[in-house]
């Protein structure tokens, strides 16, 4: 799953619960699970649900985006191993920065 389809199901998931629509939240959570296709999703969902639902009516209630901060740098933490390495961050444009800089160098051709 990519992160940005991952913070908006957070982001989703937050508002939600802000209105105490749980059962859209579930959806909201299976769904994202169901496309990742992967149990660590799910898990990761399980527990913010569980998280946002105990502090609900509680004085920590407004501290439900600083939960979601931290279940997003753990998201990243654990795909972290899945990464293809730098070129694959970059979406595949790590080459064509590396002749970029190597033709603005004068080293090798140019003008």
């Amino acid at each position: 799953m990519e992160i940005f389809s991952f913070i908006i199901s957070m982001f989703v998931m937050m508002v939600a619960s802000q209105y105490g629509l749980y059962w859209l939240m579930i959806i909201v959570a299976g769904v994202a699970a169901f496309m990742s296709k992967e149990k660590k999703v799910l898990i990761i969902f399980v527990i913010y649900i569980a998280i946002l639902y105990f502090i609900k009516g509680t004085s920590y209630e407004s501290y439900g985006i600083y939960v979601a901060a931290v279940i997003i740098v753990v998201y990243l933490i654990l795909n972290k191993g899945d990464s293809g390495g730098e070129e694959e961050a970059l979406g595949g444009m790590g080459d064509q920065y590396g002749d970029l800089l190597k033709g603005l160098g004068g080293g090798g051709g140019g003008m």
